[in-house]
């Protein structure tokens, strides 16, 4: 459809595409609803396991995709200046 791309481009909020934004929303939400919270303690409760999981989660995770070169050479952010 011609178009639809600068349709879509204009739905934004903070830079924030809104039709991308819910189309995750719903995506995720049959997922995330399947949590079982009511386990969430014997989870948490082995921290030999939880504290490697946050760190790779919240720490590792998120740096990597601060660093494209490592994993795309190729791409346009990883360019000489």
């Amino acid at each position: 459809m011609p178009g639809l791309g600068d349709a879509l481009a204009t739905v934004t909020v903070s830079g924030v595409s809104l039709p991308i934004a819910l189309g995750l929303l719903v995506m995720m939400y049959p997922v995330l609803a399947k949590v079982r919270y009511d386990r969430l303690d014997t989870v948490t409760r082995d921290r030999r396991l939880l504290l490697p999981s946050l760190l790779l989660n919240w720490v590792l995770g998120p740096s990597c995709s601060r660093w494209p070169g490592c994993s795309c050479p190729t791409c346009p952010s990883t360019a000489p200046v």
